[in-house]
Protein backbone atom coordinates (compact mmCIF):
# COMPACT_ATOMS: atom_id res chain seq x y z
CA UNK A 1 0.00 0.00 0.00
CA UNK A 2 2.91 2.76 0.80
CA UNK A 3 4.32 1.82 -2.41
CA UNK A 4 1.50 2.50 -4.43
CA UNK A 5 1.02 5.74 -2.03
CA UNK A 6 4.52 6.58 -3.33
CA UNK A 7 3.93 5.67 -7.08
CA UNK A 8 0.95 7.76 -6.92
CA UNK A 9 2.61 11.02 -5.40
CA UNK A 10 5.43 10.43 -7.57
CA UNK A 11 3.03 10.48 -10.34
CA UNK A 12 1.75 13.48 -9.62
CA UNK A 13 4.43 15.37 -9.41
CA UNK A 14 5.54 14.27 -12.40
CA UNK A 15 2.09 15.70 -14.34
CA UNK A 16 2.29 18.61 -12.28
CA UNK A 17 6.12 20.08 -12.94
CA UNK A 18 6.35 18.58 -16.43
CA UNK A 19 2.81 19.42 -17.34
CA UNK A 20 2.84 15.78 -19.29
CA UNK A 21 1.03 12.97 -18.38
CA UNK A 22 3.14 9.52 -18.46
CA UNK A 23 2.73 7.63 -21.77
CA UNK A 24 2.06 4.50 -19.57
CA UNK A 25 -0.69 5.95 -18.40
CA UNK A 26 -2.54 7.80 -21.58
CA UNK A 27 -2.10 5.49 -23.72
CA UNK A 28 -4.95 3.06 -22.42
CA UNK A 29 -6.42 6.47 -21.48
CA UNK A 30 -6.50 7.85 -25.37
CA UNK A 31 -7.32 4.24 -26.84
CA UNK A 32 -10.25 3.94 -24.41
CA UNK A 33 -11.39 7.75 -24.77
CA UNK A 34 -11.54 6.85 -28.94
CA UNK A 35 -13.60 3.38 -28.36
CA UNK A 36 -16.18 5.24 -26.36
CA UNK A 37 -16.64 8.30 -28.63
CA UNK A 38 -17.43 5.86 -31.38
CA UNK A 39 -19.64 4.12 -29.61
CA UNK A 40 -21.43 7.10 -28.25
CA UNK A 41 -21.88 8.18 -31.83
CA UNK A 42 -23.51 4.54 -33.26
CA UNK A 43 -25.93 5.23 -29.80
CA UNK A 44 -26.30 8.73 -31.26
CA UNK A 45 -27.04 7.88 -34.65
CA UNK A 46 -29.79 5.44 -33.60
CA UNK A 47 -31.16 7.02 -31.01
CA UNK A 48 -31.91 10.46 -32.84
CA UNK A 49 -32.70 8.44 -35.96
CA UNK A 50 -30.12 10.10 -37.88
CA UNK A 51 -26.66 10.90 -39.16
CA UNK A 52 -24.01 11.43 -36.63
CA UNK A 53 -20.63 12.57 -37.72
CA UNK A 54 -17.20 12.21 -35.71
CA UNK A 55 -14.71 14.70 -37.41
CA UNK A 56 -10.77 14.98 -36.60
CA UNK A 57 -9.22 18.42 -36.66
CA UNK A 58 -5.97 18.11 -37.83
CA UNK A 59 -4.77 21.32 -36.26
CA UNK A 60 -6.24 20.58 -32.52
CA UNK A 61 -5.68 17.12 -32.84
CA UNK A 62 -8.99 15.96 -31.77
CA UNK A 63 -11.54 13.74 -32.75
CA UNK A 64 -15.10 15.48 -32.10
CA UNK A 65 -18.90 14.56 -32.70
CA UNK A 66 -20.56 16.52 -35.40
CA UNK A 67 -24.27 16.79 -35.49
CA UNK A 68 -24.99 16.09 -31.82
CA UNK A 69 -24.52 19.54 -30.35
CA UNK A 70 -27.68 20.77 -31.96
CA UNK A 71 -29.48 18.49 -29.43
CA UNK A 72 -30.02 20.93 -26.12
CA UNK A 73 -29.80 17.49 -24.17
CA UNK A 74 -26.26 17.06 -25.04
CA UNK A 75 -25.22 20.84 -24.48
CA UNK A 76 -23.46 20.47 -20.82
CA UNK A 77 -21.59 17.34 -21.79
CA UNK A 78 -19.32 18.68 -24.40
CA UNK A 79 -16.40 17.24 -22.88
CA UNK A 80 -18.20 13.67 -23.73
CA UNK A 81 -18.22 14.43 -27.15
CA UNK A 82 -14.38 15.13 -28.25
CA UNK A 83 -11.19 13.49 -27.32
CA UNK A 84 -8.04 15.32 -27.35
CA UNK A 85 -4.59 13.35 -29.03
CA UNK A 86 -1.91 14.21 -26.34
CA UNK A 87 1.10 15.59 -28.21
CA UNK A 88 3.50 12.62 -27.57
CA UNK A 89 0.91 10.48 -29.96
CA UNK A 90 0.37 10.67 -33.82
CA UNK A 91 -2.41 9.36 -35.39
CA UNK A 92 -2.17 8.13 -39.52
CA UNK A 93 -4.73 7.69 -41.41
CA UNK A 94 -5.02 4.81 -43.95
CA UNK A 95 -6.59 7.62 -46.19
CA UNK A 96 -6.12 11.43 -45.79
CA UNK A 97 -9.49 11.78 -47.27
CA UNK A 98 -11.24 9.81 -44.74
CA UNK A 99 -10.80 11.65 -41.16
CA UNK A 100 -14.76 11.62 -41.40
CA UNK A 101 -16.42 8.96 -39.62
CA UNK A 102 -20.34 8.51 -40.14
CA UNK A 103 -22.61 6.68 -38.13
CA UNK A 104 -26.19 5.51 -39.72
CA UNK A 105 -29.73 5.01 -37.57
CA UNK A 106 -29.71 1.47 -39.32
CA UNK A 107 -26.34 1.00 -36.54
CA UNK A 108 -23.93 0.58 -39.94
CA UNK A 109 -20.87 3.09 -40.02
CA UNK A 110 -18.32 4.48 -42.53
CA UNK A 111 -14.86 5.75 -42.73
CA UNK A 112 -11.45 4.53 -43.19
CA UNK A 113 -8.52 2.80 -40.69
CA UNK A 114 -5.83 4.76 -38.46
CA UNK A 115 -3.39 4.16 -36.69
CA UNK A 116 -1.85 5.91 -32.90
CA UNK A 117 1.74 5.52 -32.34
CA UNK A 118 4.02 6.52 -29.81
CA UNK A 119 6.99 5.25 -28.00
CA UNK A 120 7.13 1.58 -27.94
CA UNK A 121 3.34 0.31 -29.11
CA UNK A 122 0.72 1.09 -32.02
CA UNK A 123 -2.59 1.06 -32.10
CA UNK A 124 -4.67 0.15 -34.95
CA UNK A 125 -8.37 1.00 -35.53
CA UNK A 126 -10.94 0.06 -38.54
CA UNK A 127 -14.61 0.84 -37.79
CA UNK A 128 -17.04 -2.19 -39.33
CA UNK A 129 -19.47 -1.24 -41.91
CA UNK A 130 -22.25 -3.45 -41.03
CA UNK A 131 -21.84 -3.10 -37.44
CA UNK A 132 -20.28 0.23 -36.59
CA UNK A 133 -18.30 -0.93 -34.14
CA UNK A 134 -14.86 -0.15 -33.35
CA UNK A 135 -12.07 -2.94 -34.14
CA UNK A 136 -8.99 -2.22 -32.01
CA UNK A 137 -5.71 -3.95 -32.24
CA UNK A 138 -2.46 -2.93 -30.17
CA UNK A 139 0.77 -3.77 -31.43
CA UNK A 140 4.14 -3.39 -29.15
CA UNK A 141 7.49 -2.75 -30.58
Amino acid sequence: VAVLAIFALMSGLIITRVRKIPAFVTEDKVSSSIQALFARASTMSQMQNKTIKILFAVDKKTFSISGANDNPSYSDIDDFLIVEIPGDFELSFSDKSQETYSFYPDGSASGGAFSLDGKGFRINFKISPLTGLLIVKAERS
